[in-house]
């Protein structure tokens, strides 16, 4: 019987049923094939307007982006995301990585900036 490989809920690998198994001598701490390491995020580059910003993201490992602006509830964001139309005051653009085992960056990056138009 061959070993099924299968992907598992997790987003790991995962032996099918019959697979042949290998003795487990793993690290102390590991965590037997679950990525449990956080991604850092990266602020690259920020670009402020009259009345918006622009921003480039990026994590050390793939991932997905939630962007958060002026506290509101992060949702999903791309690496390039942009706000227009602002209030004119102070405004805070908080984003945070998602790696593909799930894993958010417990840090967001942020940035604090004013806009000085109006919508």
């Amino acid at each position: 019987m061959s070993a099924v490989l299968s992907l598992g809920p997790a987003g790991y690998a995962a032996l099918g049923p019959g697979a042949p198994r290998a003795d487990n001598h793993q690290a102390a701490g590991a965590t037997a094939g679950r990525d449990t390491t956080t991604p850092n995020t990266r602020l690259v580059a920020r670009f402020p307007t009259r009345n918006g910003a622009a921003f480039l993201v990026s994590a050390d490992e793939p991932a997905s982006f939630a962007c958060s602006l002026d506290g509101a509830a992060y949702a999903p964001c791309s690496s390039a995301a942009s706000f227009t139309n602002l209030e004119s005051g102070w405004h805070t653009f908080a984003v945070r990585a998602i790696d593909i085992a799930g894993n958010a960056d417990p840090t967001p990056s942020q940035v604090r900036w004013h806009a000085s138009g109006g919508h």
